[in-house]
């Protein structure tokens, strides 16, 4: 009897003992899935109308005074391969290179003459210098509706304004506002794009981006070359040498 129970034991113990290198065999298994393919970017490409050239031809200082050059007109357009929202930014290229813009130039960007506003000094740009003396300035004025896809309706221009002021940039969450109290005069390193206004948030201000794949933003361009004396002498014509980078930037 005994040596019957023994026997039930050690086979019991055998037993247990396969189906555990059984089931060690089986949990071992396994089966590999694996995800993959190729993402292509949206590219996006900048390009100006005409260009990009602004010229003047040949202008004549009047002396003691500022000059005021004509009013120009170009369009930013932006053209994506793919449905996407995007902003842009300007850099000056010749920044620290204007003058001491007149009154009138100020008044315009509604300002305090001499950079008394909030923003003012990064809201004109240098045209270049003769040897150490600033030439002159100029402004990149928002006017008009921008088109998306052709279509304007409901797109405003906007811009970012947790990132253009720094201190709260960090921060607080992007919020893309728009302009409807005076000129959107364009401030460098701010990001600007095209907003949606048919939403509740628009009665605040509120417009965020639209996604699209051709962009247009109509800019207008006003210059102004400091006096004889602020501009200086030179034994050939002096060239007017402002120039500034449009960059795209992927929201």
């Amino acid at each position: 009897m005994q040596q019957t129970k023994l026997f039930r034991a050690l086979a019991s113990i055998a037993l247990g003992s396969a189906l555990l290198a059984s089931g060690s065999s089986a949990m071992a298994a396994s089966a590999v899935l694996k995800l993959q393919g190729n993402i292509t970017p949206p590219s996006c490409t900048p390009t100006f109308t005409g260009g990009g050239i602004i010229d003047y031809g040949t202008v004549a200082l009047k002396g003691g005074e500022h000059t005021s050059l004509p009013e120009k007109k170009t369009t930013l357009q932006i053209a994506c391969t793919s449905p996407t929202m995007v902003a842009y930014k300007v850099t000056d290229d010749r920044n620290n290179s204007a003058s001491a813009m007149s009154t009138n130039f100020w008044t315009f960007l509604g300002q305090a003459p001499g950079s008394g506003g909030l923003f003012a000094k990064d809201q004109v740009y240098g045209l270049g210098k003769n040897g150490t003396k600033n030439i002159g300035g100029y402004s990149l004025r928002l006017e008009g509706l921008p088109t998306v896809d052709g279509a304007w309706f409901g797109k405003v221009n906007a811009y970012n304004l947790t990132k253009e002021i720094p201190v709260i940039g960090n921060i607080l969450p992007d919020a893309w506002i728009y302009n409807v109290i005076s000129k959107t005069f364009i401030t460098k390193g701010t990001l600007y794009t095209a907003g949606n206004v048919l939403q509740l948030g628009a009665i605040l201000g509120i417009a965020p981006p639209v996604a699209g794949k051709n962009f247009s933003f109509p800019i207008t361009i006003n210059a102004e070359l400091g006096t004889a004396s602020d501009v200086g002498n030179a034994a050939d014509a002096i060239k007017i040498d402002g120039q500034a980078t449009f960059s795209v930037v992927y929201l």
